[in-house]
């Protein structure tokens, strides 16, 4: 027993050595006589600083998609063709369907006899019938759940276009009254009245009427200043310039200005289309105007337009005189709005092509609808077919903002609808610099 005790406490000393000190291959030595320094003490951890807990924000609801646009619907009639509204019958008048329709039809022949460009009157007929029933003829006779008003088929067809509105109307007399519902971005109001009517309740005095609808006045409306001020009235005559035996009475003399009424529908229907017509004309020794010519070298003046303006002239009497007698005058269409915007040449041998694109009112009434504030220089690029049609049209450059997106997307729907000439020779894909100096 004695013998192992010794052995037992030497066990007991190592383990108890053993679980304080770290596990080591290498045994502590400790030398005698030595003295043992104490370790270093070891310096509290520095206090961690805690952060103070972030306030929980809420995440901002995203906005929901906005809605689709409209899409326009192109249609087979002219972009400056005006729409003849179905004819109203005022409190004191009474006048069944059929018979409006009569004095709707009869309208449309004299404004078209004055050179003023309507959707054809059997066709807002056949349109209007075949909505009524719910069925669209200009979209593969497409069927509706609920058949379409007249307003609701130039919502749909025509919107933004100015329309004819007749009305027959007894106040102080009774007349057929016609004048052009403007929206806000078209810068012309003209109006039109029938004789007056002496038995107002009978329809065939109402059909006479409408068969004599005259021009009355020709006003401008500000638009909302997006046109400046428009035209008045559509057609001016500048002083004649008489060659001849004149003396003593020069053509200037004679007022030209009364004829403004009479030319009211020679104009061209767009507003924003200006130019001028340069008339030649012959007197005999009675007076009577007996050849007159007008031409203009812009590419949307009209022949019939010019013979509208001769036509007027025609009606002058001058004094009877020396035989031999010529004079010449200016007409001016006035109109030509947008002098910001402007295509420039690209390609040489497309001029004749970029000016017909410049003198179409597409960039003014797309500048005029999207307004820029500042300069925008870019690329309008445009596949043409042989016969000049335009079947696609791309404008190129910094169209980021609402603005200039808008303008942008306004060309390609108005440009597509200017008519060209056959397409140059070898040319397929017309370009042009398009340069906006602002507002």
């Amino acid at each position: 027993m004695r013998g192992r005790l010794p052995c037992l406490l030497a066990m007991v000393v190592m383990t108890t050595c053993r679980a304080g000190e770290p596990r080591s291959r290498t045994p502590t030595v400790v030398e005698p006589n030595v003295a043992v320094e104490a370790p270093a003490p070891v310096p509290a951890p520095a206090p961690v600083a805690l952060e103070p807990t972030p306030e929980l924000v809420a995440e901002p609801v995203p906005e929901p998609t906005p809605p689709p646009v409209v899409v326009p619907i192109i249609t087979p009639f002219s972009p400056g063709a005006l729409v003849l509204s179905p004819v109203n019958d005022g409190s004191m008048v009474v006048l069944f369907p059929d018979e409006r329709a009569e004095m709707r039809r009869r309208v449309g022949k004299v404004l078209v006899g004055q050179r003023v460009e309507l959707v054809p009157v059997a066709e807002s007929e056949r349109i209007e019938a075949a909505a009524a029933e719910g069925r669209l003829v200009l979209e593969g006779d497409q069927r509706c759940r609920a058949p379409l008003t007249p307003a609701e088929v130039t919502a749909r067809y025509f919107p933004g276009r100015p329309t004819f509105e007749a009305r027959a109307e007894c106040f102080e007399d009774c007349r057929l009254l016609v004048s052009v519902n403007d929206p806000p971005h078209f810068a012309d109001s003209r109006a039109w009245e029938s004789p007056k009517v002496s038995r107002p309740h009978d329809p065939k005095a109402w059909f006479e009427a409408a068969s004599r609808v005259q021009p009355t006045q020709s006003f401008g409306v500000g638009g909302l200043g997006l046109f400046g001020t428009s035209h008045a009235p559509p057609v001016r005559f500048n002083p004649p310039v008489g060659i001849g035996p004149w003396e003593p009475l020069q053509p200037d003399e004679v007022p030209f200005a009364a004829l403004e009424g009479n030319v009211a529908g020679c104009a061209h229907p767009d507003p924003l289309v200006g130019f001028s017509w340069q008339l030649r004309a012959s007197v005999d020794r009675s007076g009577r105007v007996t050849r007159c010519t007008a031409a203009s070298d812009h590419s949307l003046a009209q022949a019939s337009a010019g013979e509208c303006i001769c036509d007027a002239v025609e009606t002058i009497a001058f004094p009877a005189g020396a035989a031999g007698r010529r004079f010449r005058v200016e007409a001016v269409d006035d109109g030509g709005f947008g002098g910001n915007v402007r295509l420039e040449l690209v390609q040489p041998g497309t001029e004749t092509w970029v000016t017909r694109l410049q003198e179409a009112p597409a960039l003014a009434r797309c500048l005029a609808a999207s307004p820029l504030p500042g300069m925008l220089a870019a690329w309008v690029i445009l596949r043409l077919a042989p016969d000049g049609a335009i079947e696609d049209v791309r404008v190129e450059g910094e169209i980021t903002t609402p603005a200039t997106i808008g303008f942008a997307s306004c060309l390609v729907r108005e440009l597509r609808l200017v008519p060209l000439p056959c397409r140059p020779p070898g040319v397929d894909t017309l370009h042009a610099s398009l340069i906006v100096n602002g507002p």
